[in-house]
Order: structure tokens, then sequence, then C-alpha cells
């Protein structure tokens, strides 16, 4: 290896790009992308000198205009060519001071790992790092850096180390405001050129807002329902912890049901999360008060009450006689996918005297009156939350299948393709990537 990048560099002026993002802001999917094209000149390091910053140094890009706060960037160097990439670092540092070593000491040197014009984009959700000995190539990586032999001292105008090499040091801030890209040569001999500038990928979002009540009073001996919703850009995802709720209360979903009998006053923490920070939190509690004049009332003797639901392994349910729903799962998500019949042959499951499935749960009482013929919640214990190539479902019956996620609160109801499977003929499929609720219904609504 030649030389790390633990150093700052030399004040030279600088082009500010005023970009305009590439995408309306119209556009709802908040990710809009930033370039400056202007050639960045990757100048050879003189002898007996300091590394030499690259010109212009830095190459900036003005971003303005996002609303929210960053919830990913990624960054691309377009056409990138050096005769000995290893001597190449290059520092991301955003309108915050963050700074982020995207590339130091990689791709090797020589004859043999020379590069012309491909295109490097760094990206938190790659897999892949920069190769150490080389040759590079164009492609989607992880921030890299490789110890180098020895640490230059320490140049302004950049910050000083030490750096980090992740992107995920942006997220939950502001993007607005200057983004920085100082390039340097640390080793005499060679030189380069990043042709085509660079660009910024900046996906924003607001933070998650629990919008439902944190407190309910309900009558001990009177049924009890309490839907938990949240607001948030991307929407965000439930879950829940220190549940200390009384025992005939149920947490289906993003829902409380039951019908109560014992007074007093019960908790549960409810958590939203959609990778914007900070995370919303609330207490929800729940007040269980006697009727006035009315003497406390008794539980009923435990075996009066039916087993919970079953709630099998996805797969196992071809294994029963219960033939509502079949399914095909991939073998490494055999143990972390379930599924929770909540609607049968039109009829609601049933537990402890209530139905499984209600309006509540399915977020649109517009669905109930459809005509619900088999409903299941599908869901996870593993904490999963995407099923990459997707999971296949299959309700007996044949209608339109509609869709809730469990990523959205309050779940929103939405028509989804299906398609039959020559095994199980007579049921109704669809393909399936995360937890929610499937529903067959026999009609044909527009929602």
């Amino acid at each position: 290896m030649r030389q790390s990048f633990l150093a700052t560099f030399i004040l030279v002026l600088a082009t500010i790009i005023v970009c305009t993002p590439l995408f309306p802001p119209s556009v709802l999917a908040e990710t809009q992308t930033f370039s400056n094209a202007t050639p960045i000149q990757i100048l050879d390091r003189l002898v007996a000198e300091d590394p030499r910053p690259a010109n212009p140094h830095p190459s900036n890009i003005e971003v303005r205009g996002l609303t929210g706060t960053i919830v990913d960037v990624n960054v691309t160097l377009h056409g990138f060519s050096h005769t000995w990439p290893d001597d190449v670092d290059i520092l991301l540092v955003g309108p915050g001071g963050q700074s982020v070593l995207l590339m130091s000491d990689a791709g090797g040197g020589g004859e043999t790992n020379v590069v012309n014009n491909i295109t490097l984009t760094f990206d938190q959700s790659s897999v892949n790092l920069l190769s150490d000995e080389g040759p590079l190539q164009t492609g989607v990586y992880l921030p890299t850096d490789y110890p180098g032999a020895s640490t230059p001292d320490a140049v302004p105008p950049a910050p000083p180390g030490p750096y980090v090499s992740t992107l995920d040091i942006f997220n939950g801030t502001d993007p607005n405001g200057i983004w920085s890209l100082y390039v340097q040569d640390d080793t005499p001999g060679d030189s380069g050129i990043i042709n085509g500038g660079w660009s910024l990928e900046i996906t924003t979002g607001s933070p998650p807002a629990i919008t439902s009540s944190p407190t309910a009073i309900v009558t001990a001996g009177t049924p009890f329902t309490h839907t938990f919703t949240a607001t948030g850009d991307p929407a965000p995802t439930l879950s829940y912890a220190n549940a200390n709720l009384p025992p005939e209360i149920t947490l289906l979903g993003d829902t409380l049901f039951g019908t109560p009998i014992t007074a007093g006053n019960y908790t549960i923490d409810v958590i939203a999360s959609n990778k914007v920070a900070p995370d919303a939190m609330q207490t929800f509690t729940l007040t269980v008060v006697n009727a006035p004049g009315m003497p406390q009332p008794t539980a009923s003797p435990t075996p009066n009450f039916p087993p919970p639901p079953a709630s099998p392994h996805a797969e196992d349910v071809n294994l029963t006689d219960d033939d509502t729903v079949r399914t095909f799962v991939p073998e490494q998500w055999l143990d972390s996918i379930h599924v929770r019949v909540l609607y049968q042959n039109g009829q609601p499951a049933q537990w402890r005297g209530n139905d499984l499935y209600h309006a509540g749960n399915i977020g649109v009482q517009g669905v109930l009156d459809l005509g619900v013929w088999q409903a299941i919640d599908i869901f996870t214990t593993s904490g999963l939350n995407y099923f990459d190539g997707g999971v296949v479902f299959c309700l007996r019956g044949e209608g339109t299948l509609i869709w809730l996620a469990a990523s959205r609160a309050p779940r929103i109801a939405e028509v989804i393709s299906s398609h039959s499977i020559a095994a199980y003929p007579g049921y109704t499929c669809a393909t399936i990537f995360e937890p929610g609720l499937l529903v067959l219904v026999q009609a044909n609504p527009s929602l």
C-alpha cells in the first residue's frame, strides 16, 4: 500500500455549483439527485511535498429546497480514471461538517490496475468493498479505507480527522447547504481525472409522530378497542414493548381489543420508526374503572376461555387440516414468517368471545363492507420486515385480493394482482414482500 488519507487538504479556490434536482419537487418519493459535472483533475503529488489536492479543491454541490431530514445518501463519481488508483484519497464533507472517507488506498497500482472512465457509486446498503489490490471496476460499493504505509500531515481546508467510513453519519441531519468533495493524490508518479464530476442522491423524510391518544378509560366489563396510529415520511412501523395489560386485552397488529374485567392502570410502550431520527415513543395508559355502584367484576375460570388463536410458521399451514391458506416459503425464512387465520369462509375467527378480525384491525371499514371471505395476518417474530424475492400466499376461493401493509399506520387497503397455481386449484394467490394483512373478498372493488 502507499499512503493513507488521514489528513486534511490545502486551501485552493473552489467552484460552487448551485444544482437543480433532476427530479421535480412534486415527486412524492423524496429522493432527489444533485450534480456537479465539472471535471476534477487529480494532480500528481510532487516529490518532497504534502499530498497534492485536485483541481478544483474542493468540488462543491449546493443542495437547497429539500424538506425533512436525511434518510439515505449515495455518492457517484462519473468517469474516474487514474494510472495508480491506490494514490487517490476522497473525502466527502456534509453541510454540518460530517466527514466520510469514501475511498483511500484502494485499487492497487501498476499497468494491470490502470482504470479508465469507470463509474463508482458509494452506497451504505451495498455489501461490497472496493478491491484493495485492484483492479477497480464500475459498480456500487461501501466507503472503503485501507491502511496505508504512512500518515501525511493534515493540511487545510478539509476538516481534520479522524474520519468515519459510513454514509449513515448523515442520517437524521439537514440535507441543505454545501456538500464538498475533497480529492487528493498522496504519492508521486501518477495522475488521473474524474471527468464527469460527481453527484449526490439524497433521500429525505420526516421523523415519525404517534398520533393516537396516549390514554384511554374503559368501564370494567365493557368491550374495548384502541388502534395505534403514527405519521411520518416514509410511513413508520410501530413496535411495542413492556406490555402490562389486562389478560383479557389482546394486541393484534396495531390494535388493542378485548373486555377487561379488573380495575386498574395498565401500560404499554409504543415506538414508531421509519429510519428518520428520532424515533417517536409513547407510553399508552389504559385505565379500567368499575361501573358506579357495581361490585368488582370477577374473572371467569381460565378453562372457560378457549386457547389463543394458532400462529404457526407459514410453511406449516400446508400440513394442517384447515385448508384456508397455503404457502410457498423460501427455506431461509421457514422459522421467521408466521400466519394467523382471521376470517374463514365468510366468518370471523373467534377468541374469548370476540371477533379476531375487526374493523379496527383492517383500518378500512369499507373492506368489511365488501364481504370478507378469507383473511390472514402475516407477521414475523425475528424482526424481518422485507421478504426479498417474495413469499407466495394462497387463499381458498375466487375473488379479489386486498393488501394492508403492516408498515403503514393507519393501514391502507389496496387491491393487488393475483394469480393461480396448478398445485392449489380453487385458490387465489399473491406474492407478498412484507408483513401485513391479506384479504380475499368475493367482489371486484376499486379502492
